[in-house]
Formats: C-alpha cells, structure tokens, sequence
C-alpha cells in the first residue's frame, strides 16, 4: 500500500508558522498579562476591601493556569521543532504527547471557568446577593462547566487520536462552551453596568436620599 501524499509546502509553512506566531503573541501578552496581575494585585491587597482574599485568589489562579498553558506550548513547540522536526515535514505532521494537549485543554477550559466564576460572584454581590437576578448567569456557567467536561471526554476517549467524528464533536462542544462563556459574561458585565447606572441614576434623582438606604450597594462597589 502506498504511503499518504504529504501536504503541500504551502500548508506545511502556514501550519508552521501558525503555531510559532501564536506561541510568541502569547508569551508576549503574558509578559503585559503578568505586569498588569501583579500591579493590579499590590492595589487590591493594600485596600480594605470585602472578600479580598477571595478576589486576589482567584486571580492569582488565572495567572497561574495563564503561565501553565504558556509552559505546555513552549514544551510542545520544542518537542515538535527541536527533538521531532528532522523536516518541514516532520514539523508539519508532528503533534505533542497527549498528557501535554490534555494539559493545555485543562488549562485554557479552567481560566474561562474561573473568570465567569469571578465576574458572576461579583455581579451576586453587587445586586445584594440576588439568587433571582444571578439565576440566569449561575446557570450558564453550570451548563458552560458541563460542556467543557464533555468536551474532554470526548477528545479524550481514544487517547487523543480520534477519527474525524469524535473530532467533529469535540469542536461542536468547544463552540457551545465558549459561546456560553460569551453570553455569560456579556450578560453578567450588562447586569454589573445596569446596577451602577440605576443606583447612580437614582441617587442623582433623590439628591442623595439612597445613600442612606441601601449603603451595601455601595461598599459592594467600592470594593471592585
């Protein structure tokens, strides 16, 4: 049996150079990512504010996953060019270990997971702890959890090798994921915004008769 005819040259060097332009956007948004968390973070933990810790926390987690995704494509990109890229060719067809693709879908499912935690947590505190208001968004993120799990079940049933309809599935439920992490946080910023907007629309209504109604609000605020 003959072998399979090898790509063209033109794919192989859009496929080459795709992945090394990514990989060197994202450890240069890293570098900008890294200096903004750690300025960011000094501002939040000198302030008194509510839940601090929490906040900083989840923080310091997405720059840690951040660094950790940065480290798996480095590593990937290293094994592919350095120890497995004889060729063009070889480059080209060539693919990580499976533990290091598992790695990097793990990392990038868990910082959307952990942003849309974060900005829903924020927006249930900011409408005084509202189940009612935050249901919807609660509920997004529920089902945005469920369908990133299901994605990695499905890429990773047969070793991360599967045929083109567990590829097929994968990238239907990797589009309904970030989807659903699109709609959160585009309704939850929406509700965040409205809150501000009506609180100040009222209180310049009221001549500030609401400040001393409902000063929750407004420590809630302060504290982000």
């Amino acid at each position: 049996m003959s072998s399979a005819a090898p790509p063209s040259v033109a794919f192989q060097k859009s496929i080459i150079n795709t992945g090394l332009n990514s990989g060197v956007l994202l450890a240069f948004f890293m570098g900008a990512y890294t200096v903004i968390h750690f300025g960011t973070l000094y501002l939040y933990m000198t302030r008194r504010a509510s839940q601090r810790f929490l906040v900083a926390g989840s923080m310091s987690v997405m720059w840690i996953l951040a660094s950790t995704l940065l480290g798996s494509i480095w590593f990937g990109m290293n094994w592919c060019i350095v120890l497995h890229g004889d060729t063009r060719e070889d480059i080209a067809r060539c693919a990580p270990p499976s533990w290091i693709i598992l790695l990097q879908d793990l990392t990038e499912f868990l910082i959307v997971i952990v942003a849309d935690g974060l900005l829903v947590w924020r927006c249930f505190h900011v409408w005084n702890r509202s189940l009612w208001i935050t249901a919807f968004p609660i509920f997004l993120t529920l089902v945005e959890i469920g369908t990133f799990t299901a994605a990695i079940i499905a890429i990773s049933v047969d070793k991360f090798t599967p045929d083109p309809r567990q590829a097929s599935a994968y990238n239907s439920l990797l589009a309904a994921a970030f989807f659903l992490s699109f709609a959160t946080t585009l309704i939850t910023t929406s509700l965040i915004g409205y809150r501000i907007w009506s609180v100040s629309h009222h209180l310049r209504n009221s001549k500030g008769r609401y400040s001393s109604s409902d000063p929750r609000f407004f420590t809630t605020v302060h504290s982000y």
